[in-house]
């Protein structure tokens, strides 16, 4: 049997056609490869930011209560140490020894430190050391020193996340009035 010249041109067409289509799908495979290592590339080098910043929503949300029991413990030594009455002392003794809120901001500080930044960082173990250092030796002086280690690192997560600091004016309102006397001199200066 022979092959005519159509049947010929046919099936050089048909094989023709095989290849190109087989060109093609291959050529489409090949680019479809690429975009998808493209794609793990970019996930993978988003991953790890994305993990921070998820960490680091985790230790601000776990720290707000713990920030109001420190706030709690400093406000209540501030105001006992300011007393003169004959239980002013016997209440100072017993808000010294309340220092679970320091071991909580220690623990959580423990769990997170590898995702927060060294700024916060720093703040946190001031605030810490300045709290317990008030708890053993308690005084008005150390406990001021408190109260500004702790606006100062909420300022700090402020300024981290992006929101405005707490104003002076909120800081005079809940402060002993030593301390408004203090801070109207330093405006007056």
């Amino acid at each position: 049997m022979t092959i005519g010249p159509e049947m010929e041109q046919s099936i050089i067409l048909v094989l023709t056609g095989g290849l190109v289509s087989l060109i093609s799908t291959l050529a489409g495979m090949f680019l479809q490869h690429i975009l998808e290592v493209r794609k793990l590339r970019l996930q993978a080098k988003a991953h790890p930011t994305t993990v921070v910043y998820t960490k680091q929503v985790e230790f601000f949300e776990k720290l707000n209560p713990i920030l109001s029991e420190i706030n709690g413990f400093i406000t209540t030594l501030d105001v006992w140490l300011g007393e003169s009455s004959p239980e002013a002392r016997s209440r100072v003794e017993k808000a010294r020894l309340n220092t679970a809120s320091i071991g909580k901001l220690d623990k959580l500080t423990e769990d997170y430190f590898v995702f927060l930044p060294a700024e916060v960082l720093e703040h946190v173990r001031g605030l810490s050391f300045n709290c317990m250092m008030l708890s053993n030796s308690p005084s008005l002086d150390r406990a001021e020193g408190c109260i500004d280690e702790l606006f100062a690192f909420q300022n700090k997560l402020r300024d981290f996340v992006g929101t405005d600091q707490l104003s002076e004016d909120l800081l005079k309102a809940f402060s002993s009035g030593r301390r408004k006397k203090q801070l109207h001199s330093k405006r007056s200066d």
